[in-house]
């Protein structure tokens, strides 16, 4: 079909610029999704945005013999290396169901790669995506604002977020990561207003947000987000004189001086006024805390990653694999190392590590490279002043600085809807649009196999990730149920999910769950026996699914010993024990597994290695309120 149209159809027909940007729309809109739905978060939050990436990445068929400026070789071949790597560790990572989160991501974000690497090359359409953004970003600023004035853990469409107090994180769920966003936004913003081609007044708006956005990073209290910004505005301001060192040479003294001018007030003034507020004057002041439970996150991930240095362990897996590697002073779940490096070396190993270097290293490369073209050719050749493609380029080098940066200390790479954006970046330094291109260019026929990729890309995404929109979507409704006691409804909708989607290992424990509370409930011997007897086969088909799933075997043992069969209950203690070393609540589940049987000395024993845990307390006076009891009798 593409190959009629393109038969009865020039070069430069209208159908051609309809379909660019009808694939611009779309991309918005699916980044736009997960955005607002918690950044994508939760694969059923993530995969309806997927599934719109992915139709205009399909629709890119019609556009594959279309004349384009040519991308980087380097930066095609940088990315279908390291990602094609990503992909097939993914496809072979212990847990399945894990480890789709990173293939899906990154599918979702090479198709926005491809996008703006071989289609959407026009500066001015690139504009108006970037307008998109901002005005989502600028959603995100009113929602962080409701957020810090009320202390709430404010999320519109009544979702819930952890509680981060008056810290504001928009429509996502973690302030950290609502930074990640901004920082990347507001310098390209900066960007555009200084040095693209855009009327006065459009000019005044983009800069006018600079520091809205900014203003709205600072509520996040994310100290990760402070050091991030101050990076990316720091390298723009480098670019930038640059740009005035070749255009105007004659005012590079007094530019530079007032670049450094604006640069060290305005760091004082936000300082200044982060110290007006109390909550975020403890932030800043705590920016290098040497005793944060980061860097035993770290140490972790890297005794992760020497187990199996080359490959790393696999996608998903320092979920389950930091459990046994934590120090004793992380009782919290870990779940992501809060260093996108570390992570990268644990679950892809250094051959990962490689892999990223030479793909970041690769489009920082050409970007800057791309940069020095568009300066000499269109600049200084035609005493331009400003140019949409040099701001577009310098804003993404610098935004994907600020990303390298937070990094350190945070996993912005892992959140859906940054990734997303950072993919964006990168493809507009793969092609800066450096070139012009003819509309009856009698060679239209370019990199054909490396276009080809989008279009199977996104056919995978299609048929691998959207057919389990059931699935998820029934699996949420029956975890929100089971949070809410709810038991009744989560179990039919964990019935649902399951009849969708039988490799989804949290419908299984949802359903097992709900089973074993509602029976906790009944007074009747009989049923509550058989309703935890249902239990145990639920659990169990959680377990052949994720048999790392420490929850499930406590649970298992909760259920076997209300079904007086103590012996299998401490040996899935011990199993959890032995996936979960170190937590103090283990202990606390073998005192009550004692207890119940009337074991109180070996109750107490366990109780007390628990000293932190406040059913642990709780469980040592019942304990020696029942020892008392005894000794007077």
């Amino acid at each position: 079909m593409a190959k009629g149209i393109q038969l009865t159809m020039g070069a430069g027909h209208p159908f051609f610029g309809a379909l660019n940007i009808f694939l611009l729309v779309l991309v918005f809109l699916g980044m736009a999704v997960i955005q607002v739905f918690i950044g994508g978060m939760r694969p059923i939050f993530a995969i309806p945005g997927y599934t719109i990436l992915a139709v205009a990445g399909l629709a890119s068929v019609f556009l594959l013999k279309k004349t384009r400026p040519l991308p980087s070789v380097i930066c095609i071949v940088s990315s279908i290396l390291f990602f094609s790597y990503i992909l097939a560790r993914t496809w072979m990572s212990p847990v399945e169901y894990l480890a789709r989160h990173d293939r899906y991501m990154v599918l979702g974000c090479l198709i926005v790669y491809f996008i703006f690497a071989f289609y959407i090359t026009e500066p001015k359409q690139r504009l108006w995506f970037f307008y998109g953004l901002f005005a989502l970003a600028m959603g995100h600023v009113i929602i962080g604002a409701i957020q810090f004035s009320q202390d709430n853990n404010y999320l519109p469409f009544g979702y819930l977020r952890a509680n981060y107090g008056v810290r504001a994180s928009g429509f996502y769920v973690c302030p950290n990561h609502y930074a990640g966003l901004l920082e990347m936004l507001a310098i390209v913003a900066l960007a555009i207003g200084i040095w693209g081609r855009v009327g006065v007044k459009t000019r005044m708006v983009v800069l006018y947000l600079v520091p809205a956005l900014v203003f709205g990073l600072a509520l996040s209290g994310s100290r990760g987000g402070y050091l991030s910004v101050a990076v990316a505005f720091v390298v723009f301001t480098v670019l930038s004189l640059v740009v005035i060192k070749a255009v105007k040479p004659e005012r590079f003294l007094l530019m530079g001086s007032l670049a450094l001018v604006i640069l060290f007030a305005g760091g004082m003034a936000g300082v200044v006024l982060l110290k007006k507020n109390v909550f975020l004057a403890t932030r800043v002041n705590s920016i290098m805390d040497t005793s944060n439970m980061r860097i035993y996150l770290w140490e972790s991930a890297w005794k992760q990653y020497l187990t199996q240095p080359a490959t790393g362990t696999g996608a998903g897996t320092y979920a389950y694999m930091a459990r046994i590697y934590r120090n004793p002073k992380v009782q919290s779940d870990p779940v992501w190392v809060h260093n996108d490096y570390y992570h990268l070396l644990a679950e892809y190993g250094y051959l990962g590590a490689i892999g990223c270097v030479l793909f970041v290293g690769a489009h920082l490369w050409h970007g800057l490279a791309a940069g020095r073209i568009i300066l000499r050719r269109r600049m200084v050749e035609y005493q331009e002043s400003t140019s949409t493609a040099l701001a577009l380029n310098l804003g993404s080098i610098a935004a994907i600085a600020a990303i390298l940066a937070h990094s350190v200390v945070d996993f912005n790479a892992h959140i859906v809807g940054n990734a997303l954006v950072l993919a964006a970046f990168f493809g507009i330094l793969t092609n800066p649009s450096t070139q012009r291109v003819k509309k009856d260019d009698p060679n239209p026929r370019r990199y054909p196999f490396f276009r080809i990729l989008l279009p199977i890309v996104s056919v995978t995404v299609l048929v691998g990730a959207t057919p389990q929109i059931p699935g998820e979507w029934f699996a949420e409704k029956s975890r929100v149920a089971l949070v809410d006691g709810r038991y009744l409804e989560a179990m039919r909708e964990a019935k649902k999910s399951i009849e969708w989607q039988k490799d989804n290992p949290n419908s299984h424990f949802q359903l097992g769950e709900s089973r074993r509370l509602l029976g906790n409930t009944m007074s009747n011997e009989i049923a509550r026996s058989k309703m935890n007897e249902a239990a145990l086969v639920a659990f169990t088909e959680s377990t052949k699914i994720y048999p790392q799933d420490v929850r499930v075997w406590v649970r298992k043992a909760q259920a076997l010993d209300l079904l007086g069969r103590h012996d299998e209950a401490f040996q899935h203690l011990e199993k959890a024990r032995e996936l979960e070393p170190v937590l103090y609540a283990i202990n606390t589940y073998f005192g009550a597994h004692f207890q119940l049987q009337g074991k109180d000395k070996e109750a107490l024993e366990y109780y007390e290695q628990a000293p932190q845990e406040e059913i642990a307390r709780k469980g040592v006076q019942e304990v020696l309120q029942e020892i008392k009891g005894d000794s007077a009798r």
